[in-house]
């Protein structure tokens, strides 16, 4: 009997430790699936702000980018836009009368007749915007008796736009400016051929 006894001992141990070691075995396979330590947690925090703030940052510098274009082609538009109306009438003047008394040239007077007699004249004029301290250059037509107006150029810095005549040459500077940035251009036009030296 004590050899049965005997069995039955390393039985009951050997089925102990059996049991211990799949506890053990147990406890371990819980603690790799209880989740993030803290340490984890917070690492993982940081590089998710770090990301958070890198994509904020590129936003940003985006959009500050296309800000400033857009604000550089409404300056350049509005500098051609003066341009194309001045040249276009001073090519068709036959008289051109720039304000002498004010140093910036304007209101700028263009005059000329067209075949049928008619009696046709354009002044350009700065006149105020009801939005900024810039001005709005302002083409008023007078064709026979029909008079219109149209706004040729907006958010023109009347420190900078200036026209001046020697009798042969139109010399005009202008300049806009959309929040910080400034477009100028300098450009000369020539009455036609016909028109008298003033």
């Amino acid at each position: 009997m004590r050899s049965t006894d005997s069995i039955h001992r390393r039985l009951t141990i050997l089925q102990g430790r059996a049991v211990a070691g799949a506890s053990v075995r147990s406890r371990v396979a819980l603690r790799s699936q209880s989740g993030l330590t803290l340490i984890e947690l917070l690492i993982a925090i940081a590089i998710i702000g770090a990301m958070g703030a890198a994509a904020v940052g590129a936003t940003f510098q985006l959009l500050n980018a296309s800000r400033q274009s857009t604000d550089g082609q409404l300056a350049i538009t509005q500098v051609r836009s003066v341009e194309h109306w001045i040249t276009r009438d001073t090519l068709t003047s036959q008289a051109i009368s720039p304000n002498l008394v004010n140093p910036s040239g304007f209101p700028l007077v263009l005059a000329w007749q067209s075949i049928d007699g008619t009696s046709n004249s354009v002044t350009y004029t700065m006149v105020d915007s009801p939005s900024s301290s810039l001005k709005l250059l302002q083409r008023d037509a007078v064709n026979g008796g029909a008079t219109a107006t149209t706004i040729v150029g907006e958010y023109i810095d009347a420190s900078l736009t200036s026209c001046t005549y020697s009798g042969t040459v139109l010399t005009v500077t202008v300049a806009a400016t959309a929040r910080e940035y400034t477009a100028t251009r300098t450009f000369e036009a020539k009455p036609r051929s016909d028109a008298p030296p003033t």
